[in-house]
């Protein structure tokens, strides 16, 4: 790519007042060691990180710094630092992790890349004995791992377990990570390694990469979130201090760049359904560490921001059945390496349309730029986004470890958000058009996946569908209507209210409508609103539930009252709110959240939802083409009849559930929409109002009287239900097709609920945790059967007709039956051994702090909103001593003893590769 132009935009820049400028404050604390390691300490509170912290460990060491008789020893160490013994047997790793009550996994993990090993940790409490327990787990992984020669050889079998679940597969995923690097040399250094070298590692192999490469002056501490920052400054010199640097310098590897050149690349993936092409240009200019960076790098987010606005308008104008994406980041292979990216994923008939339509949408933002309109409203939609975030400790974290590693400019909200509003007017639709023609004037490499039975098209083909038009119109600047709707009909009236112990407002109605309201001043700039109604799908008719699965998309896209689905979504960009409406199989639910200076313009919005809904009919045909265009690759694809199968043992054929046919889309007609959304979703119904946030009580109550209590009192007959379809008997179903080396199994096992009337979401919550770690425990680390393996409970609600157990792993596939027997034996083994009520206690305590950490931040509307559907009393509902309930060893035995017995229902889906 050309540099001049960056070069010219500088200059632009500081005539404008966005030059580069010493920062007078910095949020963050960053100063190295005496042995080498650096620290950045990143102290936060807010709505989003109170009494969280995030802590990262990197050590600028991955696959590349390999041998090839090291190859994989990188991440074998990563999985070695987990994996310690004391003198007494015990492992340290684990009692730190469990005095902060996370689980390795969890909230405590790692990963391997070419260029580094990243250790994190994240965890809820930050009292100083916490925060040491932490800092004391970082200092043992990165100084003191020691490699048992008994624990070394259990691990490999973990590792080729994990090779054959995620790196030696034929999924699309894999195929395209893999042609990104097609010239790079990491392309032989994947982390995984090689199963040989695997096979032989030594305790002294693995020992020598470590000592090589774990060293101070080759890693870094990152700690973000709710911290006192002397204490934590000392507790980590104390831990860290006794780390020493080898006398001689750290020699990292070669810093090497290959730009990806021109080429067309054609590969299959029996995973796909359709095919997946994508345009790629590359820049090699991609460093980010001054404010003339950062902000050529806003104008890039302009750009791509609004093609893919208009890639979506063309989309739904044209009726694509090719979804279009356009966006850009820094790339795989090197930190300065930047990635532009236009493809499309779908239909595979309609590629050469697709291809056109991006080429055109390209070349046109490439000759003309931004126009005035699409500028002020991206740009008043950055702002307003920005005013109203809050970064949680995770965030920060992960924007400390990009700038440690790449060099990126690192800033705080407060600092970023004035550096936005200085910049960003500044930035001009010329400006646009010189720097869309600079990028985006590249020869594109273009990278198609399709499946292997599909017809591909040749390289001259993709060249001439993906070449730019000879000549474009000018873009037409959105012209939206201003104002939105208005709500012309008499207020309503509030005609009772009450304060609960709970602190919960209740206001009931006039028109039946009963509403909740959490204040909420731990995020006093946003407000979140949901609207619940008991009976979704399941209080539907065959027909009509196959109507409203498509209903509310449908709707979503065509717009509210005088605003067509265009003009709704820069009304609600600009404001910064977001609308969900949707069904599930037993709610009819919406979903509303935006900044509390736009609680006027949401309550306006709710009203409109729930009365001036439209269906248009070119919306209608475009959403059906893609359906069954979705419903075709399905049916194409390599395992489509296993999971006909599946579907038939989990749904029996109901359609709400099931896999639409070609036929139930063709027969959805308009008048069929509009009479789902008149007959359940509009009006008041039986829906229950949930708000949280921090609003004067006179402004609530004035907004439900104008906007809420005079929604129409109309609602359907929700007294008849259908019950979600049950597992009908025990049986084996498998299938082929996945591609790999990895067979993937699920196994359930379900009981009525009727008979266990006293199962609770505690208990359930509770076990799911134990019984993942147990069955990790034993059959990941214990016996190397699979890579990961996880066991979730449905269930513990009224609305739950069934209990039901899944675990989900994978597994070779000669071994696919020991994995099951063992996952079976250590179910047995729940249902059978002692528990202590210690144990019991322990879980209550985790789930009850928990529930308090939910209460104290984004989790207080879903408490609210499904109180009703888990018995849980509104007046004690933020108190956990209430609504998260006791359990006794009794009862959990008795579950898996119903859950292994007779009369359980046991079904085994196994896809192999």
């Amino acid at each position: 790519m050309a540099k001049g132009f960056w070069v010219a935009l500088a200059t632009t820049t500081l005539m404008t007042g966005c030059a580069t400028t010493p920062e007078d404050t910095t949020p963050y604390e960053r100063y190295t060691l005496a042995n080498g390691m650096e620290v950045l300490i990143w102290p936060n509170r807010n709505s989003e990180s109170n009494n969280e912290v995030r802590m990262e460990l990197v050590v600028k060491a991955g696959s590349e710094d390999e041998r090839p008789d090291q190859a994989g020893l990188a991440h074998f160490v990563e999985h070695m630092a987990f994996e310690q013994r004391d003198g007494s047997g015990n492992n340290p790793i684990d009692a730190w992790l469990y005095g902060l009550g996370v689980e390795h996994q969890s909230h405590a993990n790692a990963y391997t890349t070419f260029d580094h090993t990243r250790y994190y940790l994240q965890f809820n409490g930050t009292a100083p004995e916490r925060l040491e327990k932490g800092v004391k787990a970082f200092a043992h992984i990165a100084s003191q791992t020691h490699f048992d020669a008994q624990e070394v050889e259990q691990e490999k079998a973990v590792i080729e377990a994990e090779w054959r679940y995620r790196e030696n597969t034929e999924k699309a995923d894999d195929i395209l990570f893999k042609a990104n690097l097609s010239e790079h040399p990491w392309r032989e250094q994947l982390a995984i390694g090689d199963m040989e070298v695997i096979s032989h590692a030594t305790p002294q192999q693995l020992s020598d990469f470590y000592q090589t490469h774990y060293r101070p002056d080759n890693a870094f501490l990152v700690v973000a979130g709710d911290v006192d920052l002397p204490t934590l400054k000392q507790q980590i010199n104390d831990a860290f201090s006794s780390w020493s640097a080898p006398e001689s310098a750290y020699q990292p590897a070669d810093d090497v760049m290959v730009v990806p050149q021109p080429s067309i690349l054609k590969l299959t993936a029996p995973d796909l359904t359709g095919s997946y092409v994508m345009l790629e240009g590359f820049s090699d200019d991609w460093l980010i560490d001054s404010e003339d960076d950062l902000y050529r790098i806003e104008m890039l987010g302009a750009i791509f921001d609004v093609l893919q606005q208009r890639l979506d308008r063309v989309a739904n104008q044209e009726q694509m059945t090719m979804d279009l994406f356009a966006y850009y980041g820094r790339h795989i292979s090197h930190r300065h390496l930047g990635s532009l990216v236009l493809e499309a994923v779908g239909d595979t008939d309609a590629m050469q349309q697709a291809l056109s339509l991006l080429a055109r949408e390209w070349a046109r933002m490439a000759q003309y730029g931004l126009t005035q309109d699409e500028l002020d409203r991206w740009r008043e939609s950055v702002l307003s986004n920005e005013r109203n975030n809050l970064d949680s400790a995770k965030y920060l974290a992960d924007l400390a470890v990009d700038s440690l590693l790449y060099g990126d400019l690192l800033k705080g909200h407060k600092q970023y958000l004035e550096y936005l509003e200085k910049a960003l007017p500044a930035f001009t639709p010329e400006q646009s058009q010189a720097l869309a023609s600079d990028v985006l004037a590249f020869t594109p490499r273009i990278t198609l996946v399709q499946t292997p039975s599909a017809a591909t098209p040749t390289d001259q083909q993709l060249r001439d569908w993906s070449r730019w038009p000879q000549k474009v119109a000018v873009p037409m600047g959105f012209v939206g209507k201003k104002e939105a709707w208005t709500v012309t009909k008499q207020p309503g009236q509030i005609l009772s209210q009450e304060t609960l112990p709970s602190g919960i407002k209740v206001f009931r109605l006039s028109n039946g409508m009963e509403v909740m309201y959490s204040r909420h001043k731990g995020n006093a700039d946003w407000v979140d609103i949901q609207f619940v109604g008991l009976g979704g799908l399941d209080a539907l008719g065959d027909d009509e539930a196959i109507s409203a699965r498509l209903a509310l998309s449908v709707m979503a896209a065509s717009g509210l009252g005088n605003l067509d689905g265009e003009a709704l979504s820069h009304w609600l960009n600009e404001r910064s709110i977001t609308i969900n409406p949707y069904f599930t199989y037993f709610t009819r639910e919406l979903q509303l959240a935006g900044p509390s200076n736009q609680i006027k313009s949401m309550f306006r919005l709710a009203h409109a939802a729930l009365a001036e809904a439209q269906v248009n009919e070119h919306v209608l045909e475009h959403h059906k083409r893609s359906a069954l265009s979705y419903i075709q690759r399905q049916a194409s694809g390599n395992r489509d009849e296993f999971d006909r199968r599946v579907e038939q043992a989990m749904y029996h054929d109901d359609t709400r559930l099931r896999r639409l046919t070609e036929q139930d889309i063709e027969n959805v007609s308009k008048q069929d929409i509009e009479s789902i959304y008149h007959q359940y979703f509009a009006g008041a119904q039986n829906y229950k109002m949930y708000i949280v946030g921090d609003l004067e009580p006179a402004e609530l109550e004035r907004y439900l009287t104008q906007y809420i209590a005079n929604i129409s009192n109309q609602s359907a007959d929700y007294h008849s239900t259908v019950d979600y379809p049950k597992l009908q008997k025990s049986e084996r179903i498998v299938g082929d097709g996945v591609g790999g080396e990895a067979t993937f199994i699920t196994l359930m096992y379900e009981v009525d609920a009727e008979d266990y009337p006293w199962v609770n979401l505690s208990l359930l919550k509770a076990e799911a945790k134990q019984l993942s770690s147990q069955l990790t425990s034993v059959i990941r680390e214990d016996q190397g059967l699979t890579y990961a393996i996880s066991a979730d409970f449905i269930g513990g609600s009224r609305l739950n007709n069934t209990v039901q157990l899944r675990v989900d792993f994978s597994a070779a596939p000669d071994e696919v039956d020991d994995a099951i027997n063992a996952v079976n034996q250590q179910i047995l083994v729940r249902a059978r051994q002692p528990i202590d009520m210690s144990e019991i206690d322990a879980a209550l305590v985790k789930h009850r702090n928990e529930f308090d950490e939910a209460v104290a931040s984004d989790g207080r509307l879903m408490i609210m909103a499904t109180a009703d559907m888990f018995n849980r009393s509104k007046a004690t509902l933020f108190d956990a001593s209430h609504s998260v309930s006791s359990y006794n060893a009794e009862q959990v035995h008795q579950l898996y003893r119903a859950l292994m017995g007779d009369q359980a229902r046991h079904v085994e889906f196994i896809l192999n590769p």
